[in-house]
């Protein structure tokens, strides 16, 4: 089932980047953990919420965010 049509169209955005073994461990963890059909609207919800993703630790996260931040520049044009 669909979402529900709306009356104006919707914006079609391309994200692309590369994630580093080693670098972004956390990142490509987390992405291949989301299911089939989730990873665009669990993309939207962690820009939404400011870019944090939930990690172990206070470094971690810090990290993580700061990858995500990484990331998102080099996508954006």
């Amino acid at each position: 089932m669909g979402r529900k049509k709306l009356a104006i169209p919707s914006e079609r955005m391309y994200f692309n980047g590369l994630l580093r073994p080693g670098e972004d461990d956390d990142l490509i963890e987390w992405y291949k953990s989301l299911p089939t059909g989730q990873k665009f609207q669990s993309l939207c919800a962690v820009l939404r919420s400011g870019g944090g993703l939930q990690t172990k630790t206070e470094a971690d996260g810090e990290k993580a965010a700061q990858s995500m931040d990484d990331i998102l520049s080099s996508m954006v044009k």
